[in-house]
């Protein structure tokens, strides 16, 4: 994921129906080594690299150039766009998500179009120097749809893109990209979602074994404070703790990352803490996972490694929050903190 701070998720009209996903599509930027967008510069003299990088061949891109693991599109007085390529496996209807930011100060409109179907959302309103995700219904398009992002005008119009996802409920029917597919758990049951809560605190309270959709908002300032094997720990700044396991987390999270966004899984209970397994329907889709974090109130990594070992007794842990085991004699020389405490072993 890009070294981000999360900004507002934007989630227009998304039943709860959809959560159980496919995806098709999925173009990230990520080789793109610019400035500007990810390392959180908006204005000046920013993303002048013209030599662009995608992860999927066939983008038609006007003014487009290399920022941080993102593009940016338009010039101060030209207007710049972006047409993905052709995508399969399209259904009746398939979801268009995407962040998107415009340039400090810039006009904020941003037009979305379709080659077939109708999209239920056709322009969104950026954000001023800052990231929002977005996510629109897309209707009766055909294989082979094409999607395209364009400034609404040619003057003072720039605006960043990056994380374009195209997904339909269900299994799709063809993908550009087959390693792209929505990532399965090993609880392959396809129960009924029955509840939907906003916060790790509500998650907490759910009875053992439910179903349910969890939102965490971004204003939970949630962050992963251990990763271990298939799972991760959350805490958020009130102290509700959550471990997410048996599901692929793509990315991968690292301590210190600040998570938010939707997933369903179920709640179930490990070592006296809250947990979020993975099922059939889980998807991290919209889970939005981003670092570095950088609010005033946040507890260093260290601390927070320290409680979580003190509920994993007997286990160490290094210095990134990875549970390394028991066996001390297979540890390579370091620093660790087990039970609470750093010992250093040489």
């Amino acid at each position: 994921m890009k070294s981000i701070i999360l900004s507002m998720v934007c989630l227009m009209a998304l039943p709860l129906s959809t959560f159980a996903q496919t995806q098709i599509f999925y173009e990230s930027f990520n080789e793109n080594s610019g400035t500007g967008g990810n390392d959180d510069a908006w204005t000046g003299s920013i993303a002048n690299n013209n030599s662009v990088k995608t992860d999927n061949e066939g983008w038609e891109l006007t003014k487009a150039y290399g920022a941080s693991q993102c593009l940016k599109f338009g010039a101060n007085s030209s207007l710049g766009s972006a047409v993905t390529p052709a995508i399969n496996g399209v259904k009746d209807t398939t979801w268009v998500s995407f962040r998107a930011g415009a340039w400090a100060n810039d006009s904020k409109t941003l037009k979305i179009s379709a080659s077939s179907g109708t999209l239920e959302q056709t322009s969104v309103e950026l954000g001023d120097a800052t990231w929002t995700t977005y996510t629109i219904k897309l209707i009766g398009a055909s294989n082979g749809v094409k999607i395209t992002f364009a400034a609404a005008q040619k003057s003072k119009n720039r605006f960043f893109l990056d994380d374009v996802t195209l997904t339909v409920d269900g299994e799709a029917a063809g993908s550009t990209d087959p390693s792209t597919d929505n990532p399965t758990t090993g609880d392959q049951t396809d129960e009924a979602v029955t509840a939907s809560v906003k916060s790790i605190s509500e998650w907490n309270e759910l009875a053992d074994g439910t179903i349910a959709q969890l939102y965490i908002a971004d204003s939970e300032n949630a962050r992963v404070i251990a990763v271990e094997d298939d799972q991760a720990t959350l805490k958020n700044d009130k102290g509700d703790v959550l471990i997410m396991r048996g599901f692929t987390k793509n990315p991968t999270m690292k301590v210190q990352q600040h998570v938010a966004g939707y997933i369903i899984g179920k709640k179930n209970f490990q070592d006296g803490l809250s947990v979020l397994d993975g099922i059939k329907k889980t998807s991290t889709y919209l889970l939005l996972i981003a670092d570095p974090v950088t609010e005033s109130n946040v507890e260093t990594a260290i601390l927070q490694i320290e409680a979580v070992s003190r509920s994993h007794q007997g286990y160490f842990f290094d210095l990134n929050g990875v549970n390394r085991g028991t066996n001390q004699a297979l540890l390579p020389a370091g620093v660790y903190i087990l039970n609470g405490n750093k010992i250093t072993i040489k």
